[in-house]
């Protein structure tokens, strides 16, 4: 079965101060890590790229150098997440297989992970890696705790079967939608999956430095 994988880089990086996809790590760019953890998984037979049009150049030459053949195709984000995953799924090739939705911002998923995602798609139509909440945790709308046993931490990506998800956001769109998971999950079970602390999102450039110290390990 053919698997997609829809790459979002149209955030402003308004918290980062600067375009992040393109802040070095370890003199390459972070969005090289996060085409190539895709482009090289033997699984992933296309990337499509959602993209702010005044990235696009700088994104094509980035592909170019790097040679990340798997990209097929680019195309401009909406002015919400969810406009520009719509955007995303609209220019996959295929209408019926997989496809991982990525947050560009998680440089370090790691092939492991990717490949535990594919293969639980063949058991659910929505597959969901998280992380438990290993903190105590307050609520402040309840001016209470809350029993952190009781949350997750979501990550990306977050994968379904194309003709599942391509319903759901043609038939019950929902341009404020947090994620494409929760958009779904009033049509269907999600199937969650022990994540990876290493698919952490890049927001502040404090989280750089954890990003480098990760990959010094690898």
């Amino acid at each position: 079965m053919n698997t997609s994988v829809v790459i979002v880089l149209a955030g402003n990086s308004t918290r980062f101060g600067q375009a992040k996809q393109f802040f070095p790590v370890e003199g390459k760019p972070l969005v090289s890590y996060t085409i190539s953890a895709f482009n090289s998984h033997p699984l992933v037979d296309e990337i499509v790229l959602v993209v702010r049009q005044e990235d696009e150049e700088e994104l094509k030459q980035i592909i170019k150098d790097f040679g990340f053949n798997k990209v097929s195709k680019m195309v401009y984000g909406g002015e919400t997440r969810a406009e520009s995953v719509r955007n995303g799924l609209d220019a996959i090739s295929f209408e019926k297989g997989k496809v991982l939705i990525h947050d560009g911002a998680r440089p370090l998923v790691r092939e492991g992970l990717i490949t535990r995602i594919i293969e639980e798609l063949d058991k659910s139509k929505c597959v969901v890696p998280f992380l438990l909440q290993e903190d105590a945790t307050y609520s402040l709308s309840k001016n209470n705790y809350v029993d952190r046993h009781d949350l997750f931490r979501i990550q990306t990506p977050q994968a379904f079967r194309i003709e599942v998800i391509k319903k759901v956001f043609k038939d019950h769109f929902d341009p404020k939608a947090l994620d494409e998971a929760s958009m779904y999950r009033p049509f269907g079970e999600i199937g969650f999956i022990q994540g990876d602390k290493q698919t952490l999102k890049v927001t502040t450039k404090d989280d750089i430095a954890l990003i480098e110290a990760y990959l010094k390990q690898q």
